[in-house]
């Protein structure tokens, strides 16, 4: 339920948020060898973690809608594997850190868009790879930037907002 934060450890029997299944936490932690699945018209939301909104270790397969909203550090901390497939949607807003914090893959065939005040200034911290592949979109729509440290590579489209301005990169 939303007022639990929940922890997914590797296990046989991998769990699978479902067409038309909502599931909802305050946190989320997905541990090494561990493997969560968000299937196209599954949802995951995710609001009001102290730490970091998900915290994945493990992989992450989001073919649904993975929304999250504030959080006391980061939105996502990836130190594992996440594809956000062409049916996917990541939402993060109201990170109190970067929305997405990367040290290891992202890779993104979908769309992910950043919202909401960041006091570190930046959408994303990439120290990792992240690989927005062709047709993806990434929206960074608060006034920040892609603090890049690894590498992005960048076959979609990167979109900044900045009040009324809009850029592509």
């Amino acid at each position: 339920t939303i007022d639990q934060d929940i922890i997914i450890p590797d296990v046989i029997n991998d769990p699978v948020i479902s067409d038309g299944t909502t599931a909802s936490a305050k946190s989320i932690e997905v541990q090494p060898g561990a493997i969560l699945d968000i299937q196209t018209g599954g949802v995951f939301t995710v609001d009001g973690a102290t730490g970091a909104g998900v915290a994945n270790q493990g992989t992450i397969n989001n073919g649904g809608s993975l929304n999250v909203s504030n959080t006391g550090t980061f939105g996502i901390e990836n130190n594992g594997t996440i594809t956000n497939t062409t049916s996917g949607e990541v939402t993060i807003s109201s990170a109190t850190q970067s929305a997405i914090s990367n040290t290891s893959t992202f890779t993104n065939q979908g769309t992910i868009t950043t919202s909401g005040p960041s006091p570190s200034g930046a959408a994303i911290t990439n120290s990792g790879t992240i690989n927005n592949e062709t047709c993806a979109f990434v929206d960074v729509s608060h006034n920040s930037y892609i603090e890049e440290l690894g590498t992005f590579t960048n076959d979609g489209h990167v979109i900044r907002r900045s009040g009324s301005q809009t850029s592509s990169i």
